[in-house]
């Protein structure tokens, strides 16, 4: 029995460590992804040594969303192409929800699908062939006619009066 809870814990803490590991970086869902620009405000100097480098970029993500936010992610580069500097742009998805969550890329962004010619014209917004919603008109109460009669008075105070007699 011991033994068993000792292979589920340590099977437990594997998965603690993989699974962040295969969820990778950047928005899980299209609904939650926007695509913006990383202005490039900071980088780590290019190293001595050749092939895949780690590089750490500070910068401004832009976007349909957040007018400036400022970001940082450290990743891995290959030296034999160019170095990023200060100032370039660079296209990048990030989450709607949370813009620190984004993916950088160094080509041009995955085409959205509906506004692909191939796949037609973009959907284009709802509209609804009722006309808009308004509150309906308070019930129909006919005109009172005009009386010569005056208007009610309540009777005035007499005094005591007599109860009437019983039969």
């Amino acid at each position: 029995m011991v033994e068993f809870l000792i292979v589920l814990l340590l099977v437990g803490a594997l998965a603690l460590i993989v699974v962040p590991r295969l969820r990778g970086r950047g928005p899980r869902n299209a609904q939650d992804a926007a695509v913006g620009e990383l202005l490039v405000t900071g980088v780590s100097p290019r190293p001595d040594a050749t092939g895949e480098q780690f590089v750490t970029i500070s910068g401004v993500i832009k976007g349909p969303t957040v007018a400036e936010h400022v970001v940082y992610q450290r990743m891995v580069w290959d030296t034999a192409d160019s170095w990023p500097s200060i100032g370039q742009l660079f296209p990048v998805q990030y989450s709607v929800k949370n813009p620190d969550n984004w993916v950088m890329f160094r080509e041009q962004p995955p085409v959205d699908y509906p506004s692909d010619p191939q796949y037609g014209a973009p959907e284009q917004p709802y509209s609804s062939p009722n006309p808009p919603y308004s509150p309906p008109n308070p019930p129909y109460s006919p005109p009172k006619p005009p009386s010569n009669e005056p208007p009610y008075q309540p009777p005035r105070n007499q005094g005591p009066q007599e109860p009437p007699p019983l039969h």
